[in-house]
């Protein structure tokens, strides 16, 4: 992302885990600046899948092939996203 190379460019491992079986999971990928400074985290996007099985993405990761392969794995259409803020 611009101004700032976000590392790694090309692949990001996407890692899930189950929180509440059958109803939440998070989705977690490493990011870090890559101007040599060795600083990353990982970052966390919620998966929810509500009463009528669709499911509730909060704050979402690098849509990777990975990722979107785990996400429809969870069986349900995705049909909210929402996008966390700092303000």
């Amino acid at each position: 992302g611009f101004p700032f190379p976000l590392t790694p460019l090309l692949s990001r491992t996407t890692v899930l885990q189950v929180l509440v079986p059958g109803k939440v999971w998070a989705l977690e990928q490493e990011q870090g600046i890559g101007l040599g400074l060795g600083v990353s985290t990982n970052v966390r996007m919620t998966v929810v899948k509500m009463k009528d099985k669709r499911l509730l993405v909060h704050s979402p990761i690098a849509p990777t092939r990975e990722c979107l392969d785990m996400v429809s794995s969870l069986g349900g259409d995705v049909a909210y996203i929402v996008l966390a803020t700092t303000c």
